[in-house]
């Protein structure tokens, strides 16, 4: 037996009971719907915004995990998410948490320095946008995301555009959508495609930025997006406008209106409208200017977009002084000043809202660090305790298992021993079994032989022997056969603790066959579906008393019933065997034939075996049916 020290049940509870810094159930290659949703979300985060917030939530019960890059990925779309709420500060917080979470030149690590360039950048601090973003390229090249590489270069390409350094900007651009030349249909293709037309465009290089819009329109409408499809048109608009190509500038402009207004984006259909204006305003249509102007305003006004209304009455008032409309021009004017001095203050508020939560989230994470310690401490002691109690039950059991093993030794060593005893017991019983049968077969077997010779002797050697003597004789002979019949059936019986349904079937077809051969004249049939899948074996007293029913039932046959046809049928069905020994003699009345012996053997071995036992008297014929359970308990 193998007995475990107590050491090592302590040492396995103590690695059970401490928290493990990568466990293998929180391991990242166990967390492929954690990967599978953060890539999602980053990809929301890029072109559908409006759904952010959905999958922020989702990423929402991970923020308890114990693996260290999951929840690195909580912090990023914690970040992605007040981005898109405009909460720089509180982003750069969370992707500074990030940061210390994640691996470094990890995917996720690279992850939180290109948004904290991208926070930068909306910030308009455009030297550590930069720098961010160069740093988090050098990563994404290392790991080989083509993908990720690409979106790098176009947001570079952006700020150098943002700049009015075109050439940088077509450098890193154009650096972007060859990263993904295999790949198009990758919405930071589309992205940076679009931005380097609009870097074309605004060079008055019309004829690249116009090549490049109709591309991007044609794999826009293979994904079915119209997003991306509506930026490409309003490009190719631009380029139309600005190039005086006004007819052309119109049909493209109100190709986005349409998107726009099937989209249902109300800031977009408010800046279509805007761009509709200015068509407007540059074909000299001064009224439909206004008209369009006045409903992007109608739609900005309830939005509460100061940014949208700023430019509108701004525009607006170019409008009305080119329409020679000066105090028209100067209410717009005022208006737009209006907008711009909110513009400011929502902006100063939302900082110093934005001041304040980042002054909340320390203190809350001052009062969590404290409690943690605090828990931590009392996690130690209960620890310690657990342990101690652990140490005390673990040498308790360890006592206890080693009596009970001892005692179910010795328990073990008395069944052996009782075993034992009980198969030399057998032996024993199998030794007196096998000498009783040798006697019988020796002494009573070669007795019974003798009588037969001397009386075929006795009836051969004197020919003056009457008929009635002979005839006394001949049964005394016949007798006497049967008679070492019987003994042999006996002693193969006696030989064997059990009886096989092989054994059974091959005695009962040897009878019938002798029977055949004593009795020409009669048709014998024996069938039997027992196989030893059904039933193993019978004991002996159960087997003798099914073989001396079929033998002595037939022997009454053969004997009384004047038959020309014997069938002997033994039938597994269920749970039940029936036995059937029919024959198409005379028959007999069960009621008024005195039963011989032969009837009455057979009733009494039907009652030893529990079994029913039918004589049917078929006119002509007669059959003798036993029915008897083969279960295993009834037979073995």
């Amino acid at each position: 037996m193998i007995k475990t020290s107590p050491i090592l049940f302590v040492l396995l509870f103590i690695f059970c009971c401490t928290p493990q810094e990568n466990k293998t159930s929180n391991s990242l290659k166990s967390n492929n719907e954690v990967v599978k949703l953060y890539e999602k979300t980053k990809l929301i985060s890029r072109t559908k915004k409006d759904s952010l917030s959905h999958y922020h939530s989702l990423f929402s019960k991970f923020g308890d995990s114990e693996d260290k890059t999951v929840l690195a990925m909580y912090h990023n779309v914690n970040a992605l998410q007040f981005k898109a709420d405009l909460y720089f500060e509180l982003a750069k917080n969370e992707l500074k948490t990030s940061l210390q979470l994640a691996h470094k030149n990890s995917l996720v690590y690279a992850d939180a320095i290109f948004e904290l360039g991208v926070n930068y950048k909306k910030t308009t601090n455009y030297k550590e946008a930069l720098n961010n973003y160069f740093k988090a390229l050098k990563i994404y090249k290392k790991l080989n995301t083509a993908s990720n590489v690409a979106n790098v270069n176009a947001e570079i390409g952006e700020i150098y555009m943002i700049k009015n350094d075109s050439d940088l900007a077509k450098k890193y651009l154009t650096k972007a959508t060859d990263h993904l030349k295999a790949d198009k249909i990758n919405p930071v293709y589309l992205k940076a495609s679009q931005t380097l037309a609009n870097v074309y465009g605004m060079n008055g290089e019309f004829s690249k930025a116009l090549e490049i819009d109709k591309e991007g329109v044609h794999l826009s409408d293979s994904i079915q997006s119209d997003f991306f499809k509506v930026t490409f048109l309003n490009n190719k608009a631009n380029c139309f406008l600005y190039s005086g190509q006004l007819d052309s500038a119109k049909v493209y402009f109100d190709k986005c209106l349409k998107i726009d207004l099937k989209l249902g984006n109300k800031p977009h259909i408010a800046d279509s409208y805007t761009n509709l204006s200015q068509w407007a305003f540059f074909s000299k249509d001064y009224p439909a200017a206004i008209g369009f102007m006045q409903k992007s305003i109608a739609i900005y006004k309830p939005l509460e977009d100061y940014r949208g209304l700023y430019t509108c009455f701004n525009v607006l008032s170019d409008i009305y002084f080119e329409a020679s409309q000066p105090e028209k021009a100067y209410e717009a004017k005022k208006e737009a000043l209006s907008f711009y001095k909110k513009l400011v203050d929502e902006k100063q508020v939302k900082s110093v809202s934005e001041l304040e939560i980042v002054y909340q989230t320390e203190e809350k994470e001052k009062l969590l660090l404290q409690k943690t310690f605090t828990e931590k401490k009392r996690n130690i002691t209960i620890l310690v305790l657990t342990l101690l109690i652990m140490l005390i039950i673990i040498i308790a059991y360890l006592i206890y298992s080693a009596q009970r093993n001892k005692n179910k030794q010795l328990k073990k060593e008395q069944e052996l021993n009782l075993a034992l005893s009980q198969i030399e017991t057998q032996n024993k019983l199998q030794n007196q079994r096998l000498e009783i049968s040798r006697d019988l077969h020796d002494t009573i077997g070669a007795q019974l032989t003798f009588i037969i010779s001397s009386i075929d002797n006795l009836k051969y050697g004197f020919t003056d022997v009457s008929s009635k003597v002979g005839n006394k004789l001949s049964y005394i002979s016949t007798f006497t056969k049967d008679t070492i019949y019987e003994l042999r059936d006996t002693i193969w019986a006696m030989n064997k603790d059990e009886i096989t349904v092989e054994d059974l079937n091959a005695r009962i077809s040897n009878f019938i066959t002798n029977a055949n051969t004593a009795a020409e004249h009669i048709n014998f049939s024996f069938i039997s579906n027992l196989k030893e899948e059904q039933l193993t074996s019978f004991d002996s007293k159960t087997g003798m008393n099914i073989y001396r029913i079929i033998q002595e039932a037939t022997n009454n046959a053969i004997k009384h019933a004047e038959a020309s046809k014997i069938n002997v049928e033994v039938q597994s069905e269920g749970n039940t065997i029936n036995i059937s020994i029919k024959d198409n003699g005379k028959g007999f009345d069960n009621e008024m034939v005195e039963k011989g012996n032969g009837l009455q053997s057979i009733q009494k071995r039907a009652q030893d075996l529990k079994a029913d036992l039918n004589i049917i008297n078929l006119y002509p014929g007669t059959e003798i049916k036993l029915i008897l359970n083969n279960t295993a308990n009834d037979l073995l």
